[in-house]
């Protein structure tokens, strides 16, 4: 496969992705029924989570380093980030002991599986970022053993 026909296919199923997201997006207004609604909200995040990953793949070689300039900003925002997060998953996790309907505490606990799963990961971004020898091959390293994005 040519290079340009290579691009040529991602470019396609970009517009997939994005064709189903429209679908899905429809289906999630024409349904009252929340359990539905919070299906198709899953594969709707999950196509756009796609759409992203097949850009990213048209930009590999484009990718620039994180500059001297910008980590101390990045790390602030990270940082911030990670306490989101810990407030978010405390006030899940609290819920989730007081609740008694099934339904409630599965999506509760779905959200703070989440959070755990994002407060990791943005403190092992922090740390990458943090260290100026961190390697293209560190990040995709981190990128292939951590942070898998569905569980």
């Amino acid at each position: 496969m040519t290079r340009k026909d290579f691009e040529e296919t991602i470019f396609e199923m970009i517009e997939g992705e994005e064709a189903a997201a429209r679908h899905i997006t429809r289906t999630i207004g024409r349904t009252r029924n929340v359990v539905v609604r919070v299906l198709m909200q899953i594969m709707l995040t999950d196509t756009a989570k796609h759409a992203h990953m097949l850009r990213t793949i048209l930009n590999l070689k484009k990718t620039p380093k994180i500059e001297s300039e910008e980590v101390s900003e990045v790390i602030e925002v990270l940082k911030r980030h990670v306490e989101e997060e810990r407030v978010m998953m405390k006030n899940s996790e609290d819920l989730v002991d007081e609740v008694e309907d099934r339904r409630v505490k599965f999506l509760l606990e779905n959200i703070v599986m989440d959070e755990k799963r994002h407060h990791s990961i943005m403190e092992r971004i922090i740390e990458l970022v943090s260290d100026s020898k961190t390697s293209d091959d560190k990040w995709w390293d981190f990128l292939y053993r951590y942070s898998r994005l569905t569980p």
